[in-house]
Parts: C-alpha cells; sequence; structure tokens
C-alpha cells in the first residue's frame, strides 16, 4: 500500500497548510491547502491534441489519476494513455497568483504515457526537466519589504534556480561547489532553512549540499524584494535566464508570504515534512 493512504485516509482528521498559517499570497500544491478552496489544483495539456482541462483535488484531497474535472471526468480517463503537462498551477489562496505557462515545451511535465509521475510515497510530482521547465508568476512577488517563501523540492541538480527577478536579480540559488555568497544580487538579508536548520555558511554551495539528493522543505526568510530591484517585472519560477539552467527536479508545494513568517517556521517545517514525507 502506498505511503499516501497513512496520511490521508480520513477526511475528518485532515489539516490544512493555509488554515493553520493564514495570510499567504500565494500557494501552489498537489494536495489541497485550504478547507475553503473549491478550484482545480492544476490545469493540465495532453499532448495527443493540446487540449487543457482543470482537474479538482481527488476524494483524498490529493492531486491523482482520480482528480475530476468540472463534468466530472477522472484525469485517468480524460489524459488516456497520453502524456501530460502543466498548464496552470491553481493559486490555492484566492488571490489569482497562479503558475503559468503558455509555451507548450517549458511546461512541466506530470503524467508520462497516462501514469501520473510520482514520489516514493505515491504523491504527485511536477517534474522539471532541467532544460527548460519554468513557469511565469504574477507580479505579486514585487516590491515586498520582506518575502517568505516555502518550497517543497527534490534535486540532485548541481543548480537550484527557484524565483527569478529580471536581469540578474534572482531569490534562491544554489551550486554545487560554489562559495560565493552571491544568493541573490542586491539581495538584503536572506536565510535559507532546510528542515528546519539554517544553511551556514551562507553561500550557493552550502545550499546545494542541503537541498542534494533528497526531499527536503526549504524555507527561505527575509527576502527584501524592494532591494532585489522587483518592481514590476515578471517573476519567472525554475529559470535563470542569465545562467542558462533551469530547476531539475520535483517541487510539489510552493506557498510564499509578504511578512515575516520565522515565528512559525518550526510549525511549518513539520506540517510540511508530515504531510510531504521525505521520499
Amino acid at each position: 500500500m502506498s505511503k499516501r493512504f497513512t496520511y490521508w485516509n480520513s477526511i475528518s482528521s485532515r489539516k490544512y497548510y493555509l488554515d493553520l498559517f493564514p495570510g499567504a499570497f500565494q500557494c501552489i500544491a498537489v494536495r489541497l491547502e485550504s478547507s475553503t478552496y473549491t478550484g482545480s489544483l492544476f490545469e493540465i495539456r495532453r499532448d495527443s491534441d493540446n487540449a487543457f482541462d482543470g482537474f479538482l483535488p481527488d476524494f483524498q484531497g490529493l492531486f491523482s489519476l482520480f482528480s475530476r474535472n468540472s463534468s466530472g471526468e477522472y484525469l485517468s480517463a480524460w489524459v488516456g494513455s497520453n502524456n501530460g503537462f502543466i498548464y496552470k498551477g491553481k493559486d490555492q489562496t484566492g488571490n489569482g497568483n497562479d503558475f503559468v505557462q503558455a509555451t507548450l515545451g517549458n511546461q512541466p511535465k506530470i503524467i508520462n504515457a497516462g501514469v501520473l509521475l510520482v514520489d516514493n510515497n505515491g504523491l504527485a510530482a511536477p517534474t522539471y526537466d532541467g532544460a527548460n521547465s519554468r513557469f511565469d508568476v504574477s507580479t505579486s512577488f514585487n516590491g515586498h519589504a520582506v518575502l517568505n517563501n516555502d518550497y517543497v523540492l527534490t534535486t540532485s541538480d548541481t543548480h537550484v534556480i527557484l524565483f527569478k527577478g529580471d536581469s540578474g536579480n534572482y531569490s534562491f540559488a544554489s551550486q554545487s561547489g560554489s562559495s560565493s555568497t552571491q544568493i541573490a544580487r542586491r539581495y538584503g538579508a536572506i536565510d535559507v532553512y532546510v528542515d528546519g536548520t539554517i544553511v551556514s555558511p551562507r553561500n550557493r554551495g552550502a545550499i546545494y549540499t542541503a537541498v542534494n539528493g533528497v526531499s527536503k522543505v526549504v524555507t527561505e526568510e527575509k527576502a527584501n524584494t524592494t532591494e532585489l530591484g522587483w518592481s514590476n517585472l515578471n517573476i519567472t519560477f525554475g529559470y535563470y535566464r542569465w545562467g542558462g539552467f533551469s530547476f531539475n527536479g520535483i517541487c510539489q508545494f510552493v506557498a510564499s508570504f509578504a511578512s515575516d513568517q520565522s515565528a512559525s517556521r518550526t510549525a511549518r517545517t513539520t506540517y510540511l515534512n508530515t504531510y510531504y514525507p521525505p521520499s
């Protein structure tokens, strides 16, 4: 039996990140994270005819082949034996800050030949190919005095680039063996925590070592987007244009706050490790 049934088999006992930690302006996840959100988790493109449709959480509150569209059709029937790619990651806060990728070749993959891509616990695994996969993100990230992001990700790549502003401005980067402290240009005081432990020294190589190889909860705090130069810019998730590289791995959860969330860091880390257990 998949481990996921251990965590989600009781609807009455289910907990939600956005209920426990209110105030996020964006949350994209493979699991329902709000007791009041009623929309789809993802909009999927079927590669046989490039049709798109949105799919709701399944009976366990997860994105799965048992997810249904608005017509009640299961994702398994809709996609058939084709591949499925993510057109939109839907923002569960209700703010409309979706992840969007209209360019077909840049969409992360979620279904291969009719089979859902999953991690070792059976959770859906949006997969970034390390070459083209990325999302455009709304400008809601711009201009905040504080930006606090939570991620659940898996990678064994030599680089991790998540949110990136224009030109050379980017908010989170790791690079194997790099001693550069330029995690972000004009970055202010970014603190990066992995599974609740602050990364030290604060450099790209140390971050890479912390996130390499296994599922990790990554919390990035106090990133000043005003100092980053993020003002009315288009933000990208998963791609660093100047470096010419993309995120290679799985990202199952992203939440962002425009306020300091350090007081709840331990509780958030515990929650994410419980509901997105390490593979």
